[in-house]
């Protein structure tokens, strides 16, 4: 079953309402074998949608567990990339750049919806520097063996792509 998810949790309160709709048949004029079948059809029907509901990503959303390394940068600067180290744990994570602020990573919480990621930064960063450096917002994700990538597009006009290449340590 999904444990800890409101799938879980609204399948117990189906499970509750499908155990008294069944016992609410009792009581109506119907011949035993109609309510039997009734009961079987809906005990059907709730383990349908109870197989169905389970969130099969729910693997997915903790597959970056462990350490990754690599590079920033943002393309159109011409500085040199930073290197980074992020911690996946779970749906949070943490992170370090040796370059103050650049990208300023701090720690969070993220979650995967297919080929992008949101990040949000839980930290408060102060008001001296680019806060479009902040590890934080949606990003395109994408995974080639133990490597993963993030790009956001950056600018109004001429866009301007951030990448974060990582390595699974």
């Amino acid at each position: 079953m999904c444990k800890g998810t409101p799938e879980a949790l609204i399948f117990k309160v189906c499970a509750l309402v499908a155990c008294g709709i069944s016992n609410l048949l009792l009581w109506f004029p119907v011949s035993q074998v109609n309510k039997d079948r009734m009961r079987k059809i809906l005990g059907f029907a709730i383990l349908v949608w109870w197989i169905s509901s389970c969130n099969k990503n729910n693997e997915q959303l903790y597959f970056l567990s462990g350490t990754y390394a690599g590079t920033f940068h943002r393309s159109g600067d011409t500085s040199a990339p930073s290197h980074i180290k992020i911690n996946f744990y779970r749906d949070s994570f943490s992170g370090t750049s040796d370059r103050n602020f650049y990208p300023a990573i701090c720690y969070g919480t993220y979650e995967i919806f297919g080929d992008s990621i949101a990040i949000q930064n839980l930290c408060v960063f102060p008001a001296y520097f680019d806060w479009t450096f902040i590890f934080n917002g949606h990003y395109a994700y994408s995974m080639v063996g133990d490597s993963i990538y993030f790009t956001r597009n950056y600018g109004d006009f001429a866009y301007l792509p951030d990448v974060y290449a990582l390595k699974k340590q």
